[in-house]
């Protein structure tokens, strides 16, 4: 076989060979990045595909892998390396843009945010909480007008609620000037129903920001964007 016929064929697959109506740059140009679909988006950033397989391919290849394109927040460098034709520097880039987005949606709702309901504090940090695979115990310090002042995670990791202590987060919140606090943690499992301990670590907050003058106003326990527990709806606080 002529070597150059063989040359394309191995290169038949490539985006270059796709019509310019699917690939995601020229689409992007031309009708603006909300038309791309959630492959193409992700073909960007991947680039470039192997022999076997374009960028577009990959991309599909690592949100099948992922459970779903919004579950890709949930992946670490080295798990998006285990789709062949991303290496280092591309699961770097991935993984960069996703917190990008993060810290940008972080800090539009962020700014001197006025809370009024859960639901509130749960569209807020709902990008955040779906990213983790692990219980974070999350402190909010309020003002007067129920304004956030300062977030912080206080523990990562920790599944055990019950070592979360008063005195870590009145430290914060004094530090801070707070008025009212709310915590929240999350359950990996999607399921936010409380523990015991959930329970009795939320009782005392409350009865040392009772003393303490700096009201604890809601624990909410975070499942997913559409299934939380409020201790405070609930009747608890």
């Amino acid at each position: 076989m002529d070597k150059n016929l063989q040359y394309k064929d191995k290169q038949k697959n490539t985006i270059k060979n796709l019509d310019i109506s699917q690939r995601p740059r020229e689409l992007l140009l031309e009708k603006g990045v909300e038309s791309l679909s959630d492959e193409q988006l992700l073909a960007i950033l991947i680039d470039t595909g192997t022999k076997e397989h374009n960028a577009i391919e990959i991309a599909k290849q690592l949100i099948n892998y992922a459970g779903g394109f919004e579950s890709l927040v949930r992946c670490d460098i080295d798990m998006i390396k285990n789709i062949k034709g991303i290496g280092t520097a591309k699961a770097c880039k991935i993984i960069a843009s996703i917190e990008f987005a993060n810290r940008v949606a972080r800090k539009r709702t962020n700014s001197r945010a006025s809370i009024s309901s859960p639901a509130d504090l749960v569209k807020m940090f709902s990008f955040e909480f779906d990213r983790c695979n692990v219980e974070v115990f999350k402190l909010i310090c309020l003002d007067v007008k129920n304004h956030i002042i300062y977030s912080k995670n206080i523990t990562m990791g920790v599944a055990d609620c019950s070592v979360i202590t008063p005195r870590e987060i009145f430290k914060e919140a004094l530090l801070r000037h707070a008025v009212g606090i709310i915590v929240m943690h999350n359950h990996p499992s999607g399921n936010p129903k409380p523990s015991e301990d959930d329970i009795s670590v939320t009782a005392k907050i409350k009865e040392a920001g009772d003393i303490m003058g700096i009201k604890l106003l809601d624990h909410i326990v975070y499942g997913s964007a559409k299934n939380y527990y409020s201790f405070k709806e609930k009747g608890y606080i």
